[in-house]
């Protein structure tokens, strides 16, 4: 027996050298929309990308999804300039992403949005996927944006 732990056999200095690998580790993520009462079950893990994560709520939420760019394309609708100004030239949210899909980025990588390059990152993922764009921003950066 070891001393040390008291567990039958053999030397623990291997258990301390061990590094666990965080791409296998997942989780379930259960869901239930507020807006369309839709039940999913996102399945997710640290080696996931961006895109399979949309891929996902496209597939599990297919009527929130729907719903959700339905409120972005309304919100496109009211801006008085395509830069995202309103008709008082108040800079509005450069873009809109649904709190579960917030949810599964932060999982995989918690300072996407958070850490010092949040609103580079916000910006990349607008003009990677423009759906979730408010106003245009292909052209010239927005300045004084606050990512909540």
């Amino acid at each position: 027996m070891d001393e040390r732990k008291g567990l039958p056999g053999g030397d623990l200095g291997n258990l301390s050298s061990m590094i666990p690998d965080n791409t296998r580790f997942s989780i379930n993520m259960h869901y239930q929309s507020e807006l369309t009462n839709e039940f999913a079950t996102f399945r997710i893990n640290k080696a996931m990308l961006l895109e399979d994560v949309l891929k996902q709520y496209a597939k599990l939420c297919p009527i929130e999804c729907h719903t959700f760019f339905q409120t972005v394309k309304e919100a496109n609708e009211q801006l008085h300039r395509p830069g995202g100004m309103s008709k008082e030239g108040i800079v509005m949210a450069i873009g809109k992403i649904p709190s579960i899909v917030l949810m599964m980025i932060e999982f995989i990588d918690p300072e996407f949005f958070t850490g010092a390059e949040k609103i580079t990152n916000f910006r990349k993922f607008i003009r990677a996927y423009p759906k979730f764009s408010v106003g245009d921003h292909k052209r010239k950066p927005t300045r004084g944006v606050i990512v909540k």
